[in-house]
């Protein structure tokens, strides 16, 4: 269920996007959650650095779920 307009906007940038551009808004998810991380130390949010690094390794998992080693190889 969708509630927001940031995840609607989200959604349905994912829905049009090519199987490349997935890759770089997970990539992006990525980055965005680290930085988030990083800042949640800084403040002494352990809760919320919980929660980022989490996330950060949810997109890390399906973008290694992704990989085709028949046709990208090693």
């Amino acid at each position: 269920m969708i509630t927001s307009p940031e995840q609607a906007y989200r959604q349905y940038a994912a829905n049009g996007a090519s199987p490349l551009g997935l890759i770089g808004m997970l990539y992006e998810a990525a980055v965005v959650s680290l930085h988030r991380a990083v800042h949640a130390v800084g403040v002494n949010e352990i809760q919320q650095r919980t929660t980022h690094i989490n996330h950060v390794l949810a997109v890390i998992g399906e973008l290694q779920s992704t990989l085709d080693f028949e046709r990208g190889g090693e």
